[in-house]
């Protein structure tokens, strides 16, 4: 019995110092790559062109993989160009959009790991941003912004029939990079110029009441069980301007309001939901303000 332990253990030994050489001889290590540094971007002409710079050494012969996409892309949906040195420009962009850009340096036998991202600022000088929260029929959506935004303002100014008077659209999206039918939740709010500056203001679902100018709202609320319902404003609800800033070019506020669904097929509603602990901060970005 101990001879055969021993022989088993001898086996055991050559096999492991057979798979440790073959690992020195054949296999790739993931960390003899090191990650970039100091990966910035340098200059956005706030057109179609942009600037990336980061660290390199002289002696290293290491070629480096830039992936880009509209900000908010999925990482490996993006664009991927190949750079020898630094800086690096990155042309043919989307006029005034926003974009994440992401730096990995390629080695001899292996890749680091992307660093990133840098993103651009449209708007020139101006910081171009919008943010709405809301809770909607007892879902939390925390990160919506207008539809395919950083390829379009965050605020627009508009009219509508009935009024001379100037609205300033504020629009949410949960799934403002990659709309669909089903599963998109979008809040609209319009906000008329007499109100614009702090207070709390009747948000209805009308433009105007007996030819004065009010704050209204309109949802669009899709869901994959039941895509083809409408949403309507039931009752009367609020919005609070808690900041209108020319000059910091912002505009922020909070809002709640309920809603029934009315479901096509059927011709049906459904039972009164709740839109509450809304807030927005949105860039007062539109060229009404330039």
């Amino acid at each position: 019995m101990k001879k055969v332990r021993i022989t088993q253990i001898l086996l055991f030994l050559t096999a492991f110092a057979i798979i440790s050489c073959s690992g020195d001889d054949d296999s790739v290590d993931s960390t003899s790559c090191d990650n970039p540094t100091n990966f910035k971007l340098e200059e956005y002409n706030n057109a179609s062109e942009v600037i990336l710079s980061w660290d390199t050494d002289p002696s290293d012969d290491s070629t480096y993989e830039i992936e880009y996409g509209l900000t908010g892309f999925k990482q490996g949906d993006g664009v991927i160009v190949t750079a020898i040195t630094s800086p690096a420009t990155i042309k043919g962009l989307n006029f005034n959009a926003a974009y994440d850009f992401y730096l990995r340096r390629a080695c001899t036998d292996a890749t680091s790991e992307f660093v990133g991202p840098a993103t651009n600022t449209p708007g020139g000088n101006n910081v171009s941003f919008a943010l709405m929260t809301a809770n909607i029929a007892g879902v939390q959506y925390n990160n919506m912004k207008p539809f395919l935004f950083g390829q379009t303002d965050a605020t627009r100014v508009v009219t509508f029939s009935g009024t001379n008077e100037n609205f300033l659209a504020i629009q949410g999206n949960s799934a403002f990079m990659d709309p669909t039918f089903e599963n998109t939740k979008e809040i609209n709010l319009f906000i008329p110029q007499s109100q614009w500056l702090p207070g709390t203001y009747l948000l209805t679902d009308t433009a105007t009441s007996s030819g004065n100018a009010q704050s209204n709202v309109n949802i669009i609320y899709n869901d994959s069980s039941t895509p083809t319902t409408q949403a309507y404003e039931e009752e009367d609800g609020s919005i609070t301007i808690t900041k209108f800033d020319l000059q910091e070019r912002v505009v922020e506020g909070t809002f709640e309001f309920r809603f029934k669904l009315y479901y096509v097929d059927s011709g049906t509603y459904s039972e009164i939901l709740e839109c509450k602990n809304g807030t927005f901060k949105y860039s007062l970005d539109a060229s009404f303000f330039d």
